[in-house]
C-alpha cells in the first residue's frame, strides 16, 4: 500500500477512535439520557407485535453464532486461497465481541428497563447479562459485530468478486444489514439509541483496521486479478496473467519508498490499445497507474 494510502487509512482509524471515546464520554456524562428516551418512546408508539418474529430473526444477523460461523469462513476462504496473513484479519470479528464485554464492564451503563423490551433474537448473548435487572448497555455487542462482520465480507467480495455487479451487491447487501440492525435494537427497545451510536463507531474502528490489514497484506495481486478478468469480459483483452509478487522502488513525498505490487500482463485485442488503457485508468485505485505498452501499433 502507498505511504499516503497508508496514512490515510490510519487518520480515518484514529477519526473514528475519537468520535467512539467522544460519544463514550457523552453518554457517561448523561448528555444522551433525553434524547435516548424521546427515541424509545416515538419508536414504541409505532410497535406491532406481529413484526416480532420478523426482528427476532434480524437480531440474528449481529448474534454470535451466526457472526462466529462467518469468522470461520472468511479465515478458511482468505487461507486456502493463498492470503494467509489476510486471513487474520478475520480475528476482528471476534476481537469486537472481546472489545464490547469488556467496555461493558467496566463503564456499566443501564439499558432500557427488562419491563419495558421486547424479547430479541435467540443468542447466547443473552447469557452475558442474565439474571440482572439492568443489562450493562453501551456500546450494542449486536451493532457492534455486524459493522465489523458484514462489513468485513463485503469488503472482501469487493475487493476480490470479478463480477462488477456481486460487488456492488456486497456493499449495498451490507449497508442494508447494518441499517436494519440499528433500527431493530431501537424497536426491540433492547438498547438505547446511544448504544446503537456507539457499537457503530466501536465497529467501525475495529473493521477500519481489518481492512487496513488486508490491503496491506493482499497487496495489489487481488486488484490486478480483477483488473485482467475484467479486460477479457469487456473484449479489449485475448489473455492476461498475473506475476503476484514484485518488488518495487520510487520516490514519494521526497522519500525512498519500497511495495510489494502485483504485476498484469494483458494481450491487447487488435486496435483495443487505447480501450484497454481507458479502462485500466477508470478501473484502478491508483489515480495514475503504471501502464507499460509493448509491440503494438497505434
Amino acid at each position: 500500500m502507498p505511504a499516503i494510502a497508508f496514512r490515510n487509512h490510519l487518520l480515518a482509524i484514529g477519526a473514528l477512535a475519537l468520535a467512539f471515546i467522544a460519544v463514550t464520554g457523552a453518554v457517561a456524562g448523561g448528555l444522551f439520557h433525553a434524547l435516548d428516551r424521546e427515541v424509545a418512546a416515538a419508536l414504541a408508539a409505532l410497535w406491532v407485535p406481529s413484526l416480532l418474529i420478523l426482528f427476532q430473526a434480524i437480531a440474528l444477523l449481529g448474534g454470535l453464532e451466526l457472526t462466529g460461523l462467518l469468522a470461520v469462513g472468511i479465515f478458511s476462504y482468505l487461507w486456502r486461497d493463498g492470503y494467509r496473513l489476510g486471513a487474520f484479519a478475520a480475528a476482528a470479528i471476534p476481537l469486537a465481541t472481546v472489545l464490547e464485554v469488556l467496555y461493558k464492564r467496566l463503564l456499566e451503563e443501564p439499558g432500557p428497563p427488562r419491563s419495558q423490551t421486547h424479547p430479541d433474537g435467540p443468542s447466547l448473548t443473552s447469557l452475558l447479562d442474565q439474571g440482572s435487572t439492568f443489562a450493562s448497555s453501551f456500546p450494542s455487542g449486536h451493532m457492534t459485530r455486524t459493522v465489523v462482520t458484514w462489513g468485513l465480507l463485503a469488503f472482501i467480495v469487493y475487493r476480490l468478486a470479478a463480477r462488477r455487479s456481486l460487488r456492488r451487491f456486497a456493499i449495498l447487501a451490507a449497508a442494508a444489514i447494518i441499517s436494519l440492525m440499528a433500527f431493530d435494537r431501537i424497536y426491540l427497545e433492547v438498547h438505547w439509541e446511544s448504544d446503537v451510536i456507539g457499537g457503530l463507531l466501536l465497529g467501525g474502528t475495529i473493521l477500519a483496521v481489518a481492512i487496513t490489514i488486508l490491503l496491506v497484506t493482499l497487496g495489489t495481486r487481488d486488484e490486478a486479478e480483477r483488473m485482467g478478468e475484467g479486460l477479457v469480459d469487456a473484449g479489449l483483452a485475448a489473455r492476461g496473467s498475473v506475476i503476484p509478487t514484485i518488488h518495487s522502488f520510487y520516490r514519494e513525498d521526497g522519500r525512498l519508498q519500497r511495495d510489494r505490487e502485483s504485476l498484469l500482463i494483458v494481450t491487447t485485442l487488435p486496435g483495443k490499445v487505447g480501450e484497454a488503457r481507458a479502462f485500466i485508468r477508470e478501473h484502478h485505485s491508483f489515480e495514475e497507474p503504471h501502464i507499460v505498452t509493448l509491440g503494438t501499433e497505434e
